[in-house]
């Protein structure tokens, strides 16, 4: 088209062009622009199954011969049907296209490289394809994005039963192969909606944040627009909307984002389709680009319909990863990334308390690059043991610890629904949440807790964690006997066995040490003063009032001077300092 909208005649027959690639149709699902100005177009053609289908067009639509078989490629990235959705160009003039390939089972994201000739690219996965499975059931990628370090990102959606979905990201090296430094292995899934969710764009920004835009819906016959922000890293970018989400209702009924961009200021556009009482419409929404983020405004086109939209709050449970499994849920949670084997990545909270909503779990090695403002505070208020012998819980998210020799018995200390939404506690044994709602009672807890994959919390054994989730602020006994000290979680001196399980744990201590002391103390045997092991990747402690963490790494300590206050200072975490972690303060430990 000319810019005034009209076709350009100088291109191909009156403004149009189209190619035939297969004798039983076939059509193009994206387009791209190379930096001389030839046009490729991806899509899919039919064969004895559906095939991955290129053409490439000089810039006055005529193919080019250059190109491919006369300008054209066909490519099969599986043994069944080959679908393309997105394609991308590469700064070197490599072609990528991403869709979905049949397996032989159910379907996977495809990824394929072609040379700028729209030969297979041999130096990019199995001789240029890469076929990813995201879940245990059918995925399929809608888009994809470069990242400046030349990363690639794929983004859509993953089938978790027979009708529903949740968004499925996986980003790749250079190279093809999978890269472990995001989400779980790779690859992450993020439920918005209840029932069904789905990534219909991605675009990037300056700062490296990942934008998804797609649809979300909790009803069969409803759907809003849906954007979600991650940190490069994957873990979901808490400063953006409502733990990550944002999710806007742009007509009566159904609304689904197809498209994104931002603009030079930070905003955000979603564009896509809507449906409501007086038809079918275009749809944009705009929104604030920084944290904190809502809809703007929303205008629907069609019946020249404008209305106002903000966002709608999805609640969350405190999550955390696990080294070994994934666990997701298609309730309205957050799926939360925190990697395993760095120091620069946190769990994190809401602070909502309106929910039974529970927290997902899932696997990465990654890093987060988030930012905020530094803050120094004399002494930790989230825990401390106030009274002698009491909880001390604020309204909204605590991170306890059951300090004592004794188990409490989390129905009698919180059982009071007029206090408490929930409990939690991790299990890193099993990798798996376990629950209790005082709003859920008996076989009703039982049945909720089962069809979401959680135990049922009855007690909190000696030395564990627990999250309470409070309505108000209130005290609550502590379980008697001594304190669980430290020794408790030292490796076997004889065979060098640790006592805490590979990735998180949940855990708590009597004897009040330092994290570098509890760090040193775990190793078979303890280390000498003065020494820096590396036991534990990091340890985390919540501030309920801050809503904030502490943050320790040995490897940052071990390197001497200023570097973990630095990079403590630079994210915007808290510095235990000589702060000790506390009785009934529970508090993470990533093990590596």
């Amino acid at each position: 088209y000319n810019a005034n909208g009209t076709l350009d005649s100088t291109f191909g027959s009156g403004g149009k062009v189209s190619t035939s690639l297969g004798t039983g149709g076939g059509w193009a699902s994206a387009v791209a622009i190379q930096s001389d100005g030839k046009i490729v177009a991806a899509g899919s053609v039919p064969g004895s199954n559906y095939n991955i289908a290129l053409a490439r067009y000089n810039s006055n639509g005529t193919l080019d011969s250059t190109f491919g078989n006369l300008g054209k490629v066909i490519d099969a990235g599986g043994s069944g049907d080959d679908v393309a959705s997105a394609i991308a160009i590469q700064p070197d003039g490599k072609i990528l296209v991403a869709g979905y390939s049949y397996n032989g089972a159910n379907h996977d994201f495809v990824l394929l490289r072609f040379t700028a000739d729209g030969s297979p690219d041999p130096a990019f996965g199995a001789g240029g394809k890469v076929m990813t499975p995201v879940g245990t059931m059918d995925d399929y990628a809608s888009e994809i994005a470069i990242q400046p370090d030349g990363k690639i990102i794929l983004a859509g959606s993953s089938q978790t039963d027979a009708t529903g979905a949740v968004i499925a990201l996986a980003r790749y090296n250079s190279d093809g192969s999978i890269d472990n430094s995001f989400g779980s292995g790779g690859k992450l899934t993020t439920a918005v909606g209840s029932i069904n969710d789905s990534a219909n764009a991605v675009a990037l920004q300056a700062d490296g944040k990942i934008v998804i835009a797609g649809s979300n819906s909790s009803s069969a016959v409803a759907w809003d627009f849906a954007l979600v922000r991650y940190l490069p890293d994957g873990t979901l970018d808490a400063g953006f909307g409502s733990a990550g989400k944002v999710t806007a209702a742009v007509a009566e009924s159904q609304g689904s984002a197809g498209a994104v961009a931002i603009q030079a200021d930070g905003k955000i556009i979603a564009a896509g389709n809507a449906a409501g009482n007086a038809g079918n419409y275009i749809a944009v929404a705009r929104y604030l680009g920084g944290d904190t983020t809502t809809t703007t405004s929303t205008t629907t086109t069609a019946a020249i319909t404008t209305t106002t939209a903000s966002t709608t709050t999805t609640t969350q449970a405190p999550t955390t990863t696990s080294t070994t499994s994934t666990t997701s849920t298609t309730s309205t949670t957050t799926t939360m990334v925190a990697p395993t084997t760095t120091t620069t990545v946190v769990p994190t909270t809401s602070t909502t308390t309106t929910t039974t909503a529970a927290p997902t779990t899932t696997t990465t090695a990654g890093t987060t690059t988030t930012s905020s403002t530094t803050t120094t505070i004399g002494s930790t208020t989230t825990t401390t043991l106030a009274g002698g012998g009491n909880f001390s819980l604020v309204s909204g998210w605590n991170l306890m610890g059951n300090s004592s020799g004794e188990a409490i018995d989390v129905p009698s200390t919180f059982g009071d629904a007029n206090r408490v939404v929930t409990v939690w506690t991790w299990v890193a044994a099993a990798t798996k949440w376990a629950l209790y709602a005082p709003s859920l009672a008996g076989q009703q807890l039982s049945d909720y807790a089962a069809g979401k994959g959680y135990d049922v919390l009855a007690t909190v054994g000696s030395g564990e964690g627990f999250w309470v989730n409070a309505k108000t602020a209130f005290t609550s006994p502590v379980a008697g006997g001594a304190p669980t000290v430290t020794s408790a979680f030292q490796s076997d001196p004889s065979t060098g066995a640790s006592k805490l399980a590979t990735g998180w744990n949940l855990i708590a201590i009597g004897d009040s040490k330092t994290p570098s002391q509890f760090n040193a103390s775990i190793g078979a045997p303890p280390s000498q003063a003065g020494e820096v092991p590396i036991n534990l990747t990091t340890l985390w402690a919540w501030d309920a009032n801050l809503s904030n963490w502490y943050f320790y790494a040995p490897s940052l300590e071990a390197k001497g001077g200023t570097a973990l206050a630095d990079y403590i200072a630079g994210k915007g975490y808290l510095d235990f300092g000589s702060k000790v972690l506390e009785p009934t303060m529970g508090f993470w430990v990533n093990k590596p």
